[in-house]
């Protein structure tokens, strides 16, 4: 019945009628299909009501029935949706650790999935920090890998957003690769959103990086995003240093001629004038 679209209704309709022997009927039947039902185009409606109706002892067996499939679950498009309400409801902290434990040894792959990476940030968004732990260490290890896929990226702001205790891992990372990183089509964005949520002066270990870059990234096309933003977020020491990069360097026309340069040059105009107050001030 949960495989037609008016079975899957007629037994959501039960289970929100909260008739107690009918939905303990439903959910026994539900519990042993569980995995295949979550990917099924009307049984994942089902399943997604049935999350919402059972006992924490029956979501706690459907979580060890489940739990082998996980990673196939997730990556379907349909399982993602089922996967990630059932995600939601997961509010002690063993029951978090043993659906991260099923899902451990592939983060990364389910982050450059496309269902999978919203399986990933609903575990980030949802569960206890100390659960999400080796969420944040693995992203940070292949950081280069998960930077440069969109749905990867995706997965490493959300972890740049909510990071505490892993702030500095992340920020490490993020610093050793930074050129790499700044000039890559989606590495950048990564960059920029560090720089939105931590600020200039906690991300410092980054702008060491780049310093004595700026000609060279600002001609670039995704690199010289970064270098709008730096200008505007940058501490004024940094700032000062990167304008005077530009100004003093020989190769100025190029900058200004540049399809992607000159998009900057009235940042950079902007900046040279505050840095020349500056100057006269001391």
């Amino acid at each position: 019945m949960s495989r037609t679209q008016a079975g899957s209704k007629y037994l959501q309709r039960q289970l929100l009628k909260g008739s107690g022997a009918a939905v303990e009927v439903i959910l026994k039947e539900v519990e042993e299909e569980i995995a295949s039902m979550m990917c099924d185009p009307y049984g994942n409606y089902l399943c997604s009501a049935a999350f919402q109706a059972c006992s924490q002892v029956q979501r706690r067996r459907m979580l060890e029935k489940l739990a082998p499939c996980v990673a196939q679950i997730a990556c379907d498009k349909r399982g993602t949706h089922a996967l990630q309400a059932f995600i939601e409801l997961l509010q002690l902290e063993e029951e978090q650790d043993q659906l991260m434990g099923a899902v451990k040894g592939q983060i990364v792959e389910l982050s450059m999935d496309p269902n999978g990476t919203h399986v990933i940030q609903r575990l980030l968004t949802c569960f206890q920090g100390s659960v999400t732990d080796w969420i944040f260490l693995i992203i940070g290890d292949r950081i280069i890998e998960v930077a440069h896929h969109p749905y990867g990226l995706c997965v490493l702001k959300k972890c740049i957003s909510l990071a505490r205790h892993h702030r500095e891992f992340l920020l490490e990372q993020l610093a050793r690769h930074a050129m790499d990183l700044v000039q890559s089509p989606y590495g950048n964005y990564a960059i920029q959103h560090a720089l939105e949520e931590w600020g200039g002066r906690d991300c410092e270990p980054i702008l060491e990086k780049l310093e004595g870059r700026m000609m060279q990234l600002s001609i670039q096309k995704f690199s010289s995003n970064v270098v709008e933003k730096l200008l505007t977020i940058a501490p004024p020491e940094f700032r000062r240093k990167f304008i005077w990069e530009l100004v003093e360097s020989d190769k100025m026309s190029v900058l200004v001629n540049s399809n992607y340069g000159h998009r900057g040059h009235s940042v950079h105009a902007s900046g040279l004038v505050k840095t020349r107050s500056l100057s006269h001030l001391n």
